[in-house]
């Protein structure tokens, strides 16, 4: 599942509840899931993350 910034514009409440349900796809129903964020709060549930500017990859968690 590819998601851009899938919570830009969403209420807090609403972001909240959206990050459960793909915990939930990703633990549950074994989804792999990227997602590009600007949140670093959201990019701090993920399992790895990516730093990444002009299209190029600056840090990747291993």
């Amino acid at each position: 599942l590819i998601l851009d910034e899938p919570t830009s514009g969403v209420d807090p409440v609403a972001r909240d509840n959206f990050w459960r349900l793909l915990v939930a796809l990703s633990r549950e129903d074994h989804v792999t899931i990227f997602i590009s964020t600007h949140f670093m709060n959201e990019a701090a549930r993920c399992d790895r993350i990516s730093l990444m500017h002009a299209g190029k990859v600056l840090v990747s968690d291993p």
